[in-house]
């Protein structure tokens, strides 16, 4: 199976797969109860061990 590198998915990839490491991770609640996710904040690492990119997702 053929993996993309993290280096070379750009805002215009339209579909790529990617094999990664997540070495950190931040989650964002809001202070409602219960609490709502906001945001997840990830520290990816691929294949070549020297490339890190931070991937945030946010919620609705």
């Amino acid at each position: 199976m053929q993996y993309s590198l993290l280096k070379d998915v750009t805002q215009e990839s339209r579909s790529w797969r990617v094999r990664v490491r997540v070495t950190r991770f931040s989650k964002y609640n809001s202070e409602d109860n219960p609490p709502v996710l906001f945001r997840l904040d990830l520290v990816l690492l691929d294949e070549e061990l020297n490339y890190n990119a931070i991937f945030s997702m946010q919620t609705s």
